[in-house]
């Protein structure tokens, strides 16, 4: 999901390093305007990212805690594992997972499995970076699509520039579909969550972000969007698309029913939002209608 930051409250940016932590914790970033104006920048920020090795009690493969010898407190999101045996931290064999710090500040809980042993020692550091933009940089601001660059050596000494869009917004963005109007609309979902996601949560936020990548293909900027409401028929049959999509050979009738579904409740709702706050006013008042109607051939 594209990070969303209130314009009038400002928040955090985050940015996750590819190539590992930043040597000695230390970054430069910039923010631009989709056109390339420069915002606002910073440079040789030190921050405070955890470097810290597995525990004695090494995790296995398939396991969804890593515990390590130093606390990884902070308001993280995403490690990287740097296993020792299997070379530096550019090795293909480092990667990255997001996470949450358990009951104690040394334990790892992880969204995803991991998909090797851990050995006692292997090198594990959070490779994110964040940046506060605040509320006086961002109220200024039109909402919209920003780019958000980070430049930093990794511990080789080579240098990286990694860039990451992040949305300003005169609105939240909100979820409108969740496990009642998903199961409603398609009662063959019901109880049939994967025990990782029984609620169909993550599956929904998926679906969000499908939607909205397709409202940003065709140009709408959501970014604006006050009415999300109307975006529930159709996050649900995304979601339903990829739930059946994902079951065995008889559930892909179903798969290509919702999927159609999908796209066409999109393209019907996308010219008819009851409120899309374009003057950023706060009232649906002096608002412009978007005008994205298309013309659709399927073949």
């Amino acid at each position: 999901m594209i990070q969303t930051i209130h314009k009038s409250t400002g928040g955090n940016v985050r940015h996750v390093c590819s190539f590992g932590r930043p040597n000695a914790a230390t970054f430069s970033w910039r923010l631009y305007e989709e056109d390339g104006d420069l915002v606002t920048s910073q440079d040789n920020v030190v921050g405070s990212m955890p470097n810290t090795t597995a525990h004695n009690s090494a995790a296995k493969r398939g396991d969804r805690v890593i515990r390590t010898a130093d606390s990884l407190a902070g308001g993280w999101r995403n490690l990287m594992v740097q296993p020792q045996s299997l070379g530096t931290m550019e090795s293909l064999r480092s990667f990255s997972l997001p996470f949450q710090v358990g009951d104690s500040n040394t334990d790892a809980v992880l969204y995803d499995p991991l998909p090797i042993d851990i050995a006692s020692g292997d090198r594990i550091v959070v490779n994110e970076v964040v940046v506060n933009l605040a509320s006086g940089t961002t109220s200024v601001l039109d909402a919209g699509i920003y780019l958000f660059e980070v430049i930093a050596n990794d511990e080789a000494g080579d240098e990286h520039r990694e860039v990451t869009r992040i949305a300003i917004t005169s609105a939240n963005l909100v979820q409108p579909a969740d496990y009642a109007s998903l199961t409603r609309r398609y009662p063959a979902l019901l109880d049939q969550g994967r025990p990782e996601d029984p609620d169909f949560s993550v599956s929904l936020d998926t679906a969000l972000t499908l939607v909205i990548e397709s409202m940003e293909r065709m140009g709408f900027g959501w970014y604006n969007l006050r009415s999300w409401d109307q975006l529930e028929p159709a996050i649900a049959a995304r979601c339903a698309a990829q739930e059946f999509g994902s079951m065995c050979p008889d559930f892909v009738d179903l798969a290509e029913e919702a999927h159609n579904q999908a796209n066409s409740f999109l393209r019907d709702t996308v010219d008819r939002f009851a409120w899309v706050d374009t003057d950023a006013n706060g009232t649906p008042s002096g608002d412009t209608k978007s005008e994205h109607a298309k013309v659709y051939i399927d073949r």
